[in-house]
């Protein structure tokens, strides 16, 4: 990996899924070696996670325009409040952007952003961003990712008066055998393969879709998947995950 934007939250509300953990979101964006680009795009044609390729020698002119810029020397900004002595704005409850890069020696570098506000080196890494925002909305050549796995994420519903008609309009058959639902509902996240991540795509069109209605028989449940990126296996830190059950 040469590049990479991550969102953490530091708040969620309660919900089918656990965006804190790695294990429970995907990065907005990564750059590979080979020229390998996965964005994520949430729009109401298309969302999820996809994929498009560009040349090798493009994808290292990329990383090293960054490293131009300077991002070795840029350091995390956590405060709640933005630096600026003239106009000081604080927020609560906001999320941190993680930015990834490839150094020459082969480190990887990262920089923790508190709702953006940068410390000191605000205009480099604004437009290590920018860069990042073009190279996230190609114009073709874009396909859906499949990953090699998955984290699933089931909450069942309380009682079905607890959702209105609109919301039981959108519910979708559960498109998994039932013990998927079982486990992942008594036991918590559950790691998928690629034919239930296949089953989950032909279902609701996306690989990652958040909080999605479904129902078995009687049982309403909420759902998320959460592909994983290539060669990433999250399964020990889910064992040691205290995810909610």
């Amino acid at each position: 990996m040469l590049l990479q934007l991550e969102h953490e939250p530091t708040f969620v509300i309660v919900s089918a899924g656990d965006p804190t953990q790695p294990f429970g979101r995907v990065p907005a964006f990564t750059l590979y070696r080979d020229g390998t680009v996965l964005f994520t795009r949430d729009s109401e044609q298309r969302r999820g996670l996809f994929r498009y390729s560009v040349f090798e020698w493009a994808a290292k002119d990329h990383i090293e325009h960054v490293r131009a810029l300077g991002v070795a020397r840029m350091r995390s900004y956590l405060d709640e409040c933005n630096p600026s002595p003239q106009r000081r704005v604080c927020a609560a409850d906001a999320s941190v952007t993680l930015l990834r890069a490839r150094l020459p020696d082969g480190a990887l570098h990262e920089v923790r952003n508190y709702n953006g506000f940068a410390a000191r080196l605000a205009a480099q890494l604004h437009a290590i961003y920018d860069r990042i925002a073009r190279l996230a909305a190609p114009r073709t050549g874009v396909d859906l990712y499949l990953p090699h796995a998955a984290t699933l994420f089931v909450r069942r519903v309380a009682a079905r008066s607890d959702l209105d008609d609109a919301e039981l309009a959108r519910a979708r058959p559960w498109p998994l055998d039932a013990d998927w639902l079982t486990r992942a509902a008594a036991s918590g996240p559950q790691v998928i393969d690629v034919p239930q991540i296949r089953a989950i795509i032909a279902a609701t069109g996306t690989n990652a879709p958040q909080n999605q209605l479904f129902v078995l028989g009687e049982e309403f449940v909420h759902a998320s998947m959460v592909p994983w990126l290539p060669g990433h296996d999250h399964r020990a830190a889910l064992e040691r995950s205290d995810a909610p059950r």
